[in-house]
């Protein structure tokens, strides 16, 4: 059985996977898109990209907490901490959901409108 290998190359002895490769593509195609549906809704393209900084910190670090604390009992602190694996897909929507609530709050950003640009670029995220 052939497949492709997780690997797609390594900077410096660090293996840049095909997931991450993907998964950053994805995240840029959704700032792209946000960003334009943004402007055409009458946002401010400064707050959409400010906004993606926050949904990308908000995603890293829910998804990270929520594997530490499914996997608190198996392993040390440190070990989940610095692992390279390790992303709670439902931790990454929490943690999105808690970042664009308190960006929103914090620019004053209307509601709905916001969601409605960010809404199909969540897919491509």
């Amino acid at each position: 059985m052939c497949g492709v290998h997780p690997t797609a190359f390594t900077i410096g002895g660090l293996p840049i996977a095909w997931y991450g490769i993907l998964l950053a593509t994805g995240f840029m195609v959704g700032i792209w898109t946000a960003g334009r549906r943004g402007m055409k809704i009458g946002l401010n393209a400064e707050d959409i990209s400010n906004l993606m900084i926050w949904i990308f910190i908000g995603g890293i670090v829910g998804a990270k907490v929520l594997y530490v604390y499914n996997h608190w009992d198996q392993d040390s602190f440190k070990n989940l901490i610095l692992s390279r694996s390790g992303m709670v897909f439902h931790g990454a929507f929490i943690g999105t959901s808690i970042a664009v609530w308190l960006f929103i709050r914090r620019t004053k950003m209307p509601l709905w409108a916001t969601f409605d640009t960010l809404a199909p670029s969540f897919a491509l995220g």
